[in-house]
């Protein structure tokens, strides 16, 4: 649901040239091979991603296979990348106000100028990640949670970085640093013209460390993940019933699809936030059923009677407390029908 109503934004805006052809995923907590044949099956170049097994990602340093190509199901093959370093900035060159890592101090007036130092360690941190991969091309990400808050110093700082480092080429240097996006990434490699190993299976499970699995989040805030389930039995239902009675209600709908979107966040469904954050999602997926309720009574009015003589229809009510046997929106009613509806 959140790649569908990103893909969708994406299209609005820009149209066909905002389609994206490479998949980000820098910090979900595993990833399915059936992940790679849906990309390769929607079009997509490739993929790269930031978590991987440490003993798979050990493995793969000393094998430079840190890129391959991944073989899903369906024939559908994608090429894939392990990011160096998550999606964090290589260590000591992180120029957020929250870090503690220095600037580059390039004025000669000052004691503690640093640039010899800071370019002399971000040489080495290139070629200690160079290690890990196959050709001469390397992608370095800079920036982490919550970073580029001051997005100004940060980019000073890299441009003094890669000013710096590319100095060094008159001296003999063989790297060569500049912005880019992983798409000219990725042409790159394709440009290099070899073969990669490649991947059947998926990158289950996960962990970080011999006693740090990521496998209780299939399971926890259980609830929360059945209300998940259960919002989008609405969103879809709703999304045919505007659709067959041509009510036209998209943008009423857009607040529970765009709640779902959240709901399928990595942090979201997973039960990895905090309890403020989860209540917050709750909410807004109940936000966006009742205003579902608007559009499926709409969507009956017009489908449900049969000619002119027939009894007004009952208005639905989707009873979002059952669970502790409430209706808000029938209490205090002294006549109630009850109609159960059912939607396969």
């Amino acid at each position: 649901m959140l790649l569908k109503a990103l893909l969708l934004f994406l299209h609005e805006q820009f149209g066909e040239c905002g389609r994206p052809k490479v998949g980000w995923q820098i910090d979900p907590f595993g990833h399915s091979r059936e992940q790679a044949s849906l990309f390769a099956q929607m079009g997509f170049d490739g993929l790269f991603f930031g978590r991987a097994d440490y003993e798979d990602i050990q493995a793969r340093n000393r094998t430079k296979t840190k890129e391959m190509v991944w073989k899903g199901s369906e024939q559908s093959w994608l090429f894939t990348g392990i990011l160096p370093n998550r999606y964090s900035a290589p260590n000591s060159f992180c120029f957020d106000f929250s870090c503690g890592d220095q600037p580059i101090m390039d004025d000669n007036r000052l004691y503690d100028q640093n640039v010899q130092e800071r370019v002399q360690a971000f040489l080495q941190a290139a070629r200690d990640e160079a290690a890990g991969y196959a050709t001469n091309h390397i992608i370095m990400t800079f920036g982490d949670d919550f970073n580029f808050e001051n997005a100004d110093e940060y980019f000073k700082n890299l441009d003094k970085l890669i000013k710096y480092v590319n100095a060094q080429q008159a001296n003999g240097s063989n790297v060569n640093v500049f912005y880019s996006t992983p798409s000219c990434y990725l042409y790159a490699l394709n440009k290099a013209d070899r073969s990669w190993k490649s991947k059947t299976d998926d990158f289950f499970p996960y962990a970080h460390h011999p006693h740090g699995f990521w496998t209780g989040y299939f399971s926890s805030r259980a609830a929360f993940k059945r209300y998940e389930r259960h919002a989008n039995n609405i969103l879809q239902v709703t999304r045919h019933l505007n659709a067959f009675a041509n009510t036209n209600a998209r943008n009423t709908l857009f607040p529970l699809s765009e709640a779902m979107g959240v709901a399928q966040h990595h942090d979201a469904v997973s039960g990895t936030e905090k309890q403020e954050v989860a209540f917050d999602y709750a909410q807004r997926l109940s936000e966006g059923i009742q205003a579902a309720e608007g559009i499926i009574n709409q969507a009956y009015a017009k489908l449900l009677p049969k000619d002119s003589q027939s009894p007004p229809i009952q208005f639905q009510y989707l009873c979002q407390l059952s669970n502790i046997s409430q209706c808000l929106g029938i209490e205090g009613q002294e006549r109630v029908r009850k109609l159960l509806s059912f939607c396969n």
